[in-house]
């Protein structure tokens, strides 16, 4: 009796080490610990199914067939031209070759990193523990092969067997998180989403009684409505329950990824022991883009060939977020339109802050143009964005200019260069000249009358005599 003993205190350390050392999918990581992981590659829920498609809420047996698809979100890959490749990698399923790992439905990239589903097609129990563990790697050498595990509380493992003393195995009813989800949208800072969450009682002996399910989010998420406890009552082993809660991301949160702790507890039926799980749902959260054109002062006419102030334009930016803008440039686009400037580099915008280009343009073709502002800048997750205004302007003909009179002497500059002489010049020599011949008339007029008064006086006097 003493040896049995011993060999059951064995096997409960062994399989308390293989535990600790796999961890549970689901389990939470304290985030301040040193050695807390990374939330690069999640596995975000599974199912397990039967040979004939229905879902396994019963027990797993030795040589039973299963198949089990698990669904992952690996924040460290950003596009969807990435291949995962995965494999099985525990001692308690076995799979008959590689080719019995598939990949159903797409491999679909977000802003929140690379989504698909791995299924694992008709693995044997082999009745050793309950460790469903598998890793996940990629063609890309730089990103690290990612190891996870699962355990699967269905799984009956086989009793060690003792001839003198055999004892029966009583399976636990514990919970697992089948399912969560928070929407088809992105979550945004200072707006409220709702998180949808599914636990199961899974396939024990005995129902679970007073089951509380407790939301515990980080300081940054609030909850928005209802109660972070949910009092369920009785689970049976295999039953499952859905339930929600409403958070508030605050307004200043910083973007990222944060996990939201979900505390399941309960009491056996039977024994009046405790049953709890602890699990951790991870959601990203990003920042709202405010940047945007807040003030564009173009020209509405111009001449063709001109330059001067009817050709100045400037736009302002503003970024009312609060975070930065990277590689911000602004460019005119319009048909016989020509700016100096060019497409201007601005740079980085900070939040909060406001800074402006300027343009001189010029117009080849007379006519109306549809022209637009285009302003090209990164936002912080490295996504190429533009903003676009649009703007007309009317071109009218450059007016020609007066042709030279080919009589007029060309002007003296001093330097021997011809110029023709300003029209005020010639009006005022003409008013001159004017003057000139007028003075002379007069002289000359005097002169003819003092002449015949002369003649006169001499008459007058003959005829006297």
């Amino acid at each position: 009796m003493r040896k049995t003993r011993v060999l059951f205190t064995a096997l409960a350390l062994t399989a308390a080490l293989l535990l600790m050392g796999g961890g549970a999918a689901f389990a939470s990581a304290d985030p301040s610990s040193p050695e807390a992981p990374m939330a690069d590659l999640q596995v975000t829920g599974y199912t397990v199914t039967r040979p004939d498609g229905s879902v396994n809420t019963g027990s797993i047996l030795k040589g039973e067939l299963v198949t089990v698809t698990v669904n992952i979100l690996d924040n460290r890959v950003a596009s969807g031209s990435a291949t995962p490749t995965a494999a099985l990698n525990t001692a308690s399923f076995s799979l008959r070759s590689a080719s019995d790992i598939t990949q159903p439905g797409t491999v679909s990239a977000g802003a929140d990193g690379l989504a698909y589903s791995i299924r694992f097609n008709s693995a044997v129990y082999t009745g050793i523990g309950a460790s469903f563990a598998f890793t996940v790697s990629y063609p890309d050498a730089r990103l690290a092969v990612a190891a996870k595990e699962i355990l699967l509380n269905q799984a009956v493992p086989v009793p060690v067997p003792d001839a003198k003393a055999p004892e029966t195995v009583v399976k636990g009813t514990g919970f697992v998180l089948k399912d969560a989800r928070y929407g088809n949208d992105a979550i945004y800072a200072g707006k409220p989403f709702t998180l949808s969450a599914v636990v199961m009682a899974t396939n024990g002996a005995a129902a679970v009684e007073n089951v509380t399910i407790t939301f515990v989010p980080p300081e940054a998420l609030t909850l928005n409505e209802g109660s972070s406890i949910v009092y369920i009552g009785t689970m049976a082993p295999g039953a499952s329950m859905p339930v929600n809660a409403t958070f508030l991301p605050s307004a200043n949160i910083q973007e990222g990824s944060y996990s939201i702790r979900v505390d399941v507890n309960g009491t056996n039926q039977n024994t009046g022991e405790p049953v709890s799980a602890q699990m951790t749902i991870s959601v990203p959260v990003f920042q709202p883009e405010r940047f945007e054109i807040f003030k564009a002062q173009l020209p509405t006419d111009l001449a063709t060939g001109t330059e001067g102030s009817m050709g100045y334009g400037s736009v302002t930016l503003v970024n009312r977020g609060k975070v930065v803008v990277s590689n911000v440039s602004v460019e005119i686009i319009g048909d016989g339109l020509t700016a100096d400037e060019g497409r201007q580099y601005v740079g980085n915008v900070a939040a909060g802050e406001q800074k402006s280009a300027d343009f001189n343009l010029h117009a080849d073709t007379p006519g109306t143009v549809d022209a637009l502002v285009v302003v090209s800048y990164e936002n912080v997750r490295g996504e190429q964005k533009t903003l676009e205004q649009a703007f007309t302007v009317n071109v009218a003909e450059a007016a020609p200019q007066d042709a030279a009179d080919p009589n007029m002497p060309p002007e003296d500059t001093g330097e021997g260069a011809g110029h023709t002489p300003p029209l005020w010049l010639w009006i005022a020599i003409a008013a001159a000249a004017a003057i000139a011949v007028a003075a002379i008339v007069a002289k000359r007029r005097k002169k003819r009358l003092a002449a015949a008064e002369a003649a006169l006086d001499y008459t007058l006097a003959d005829d006297e005599d």
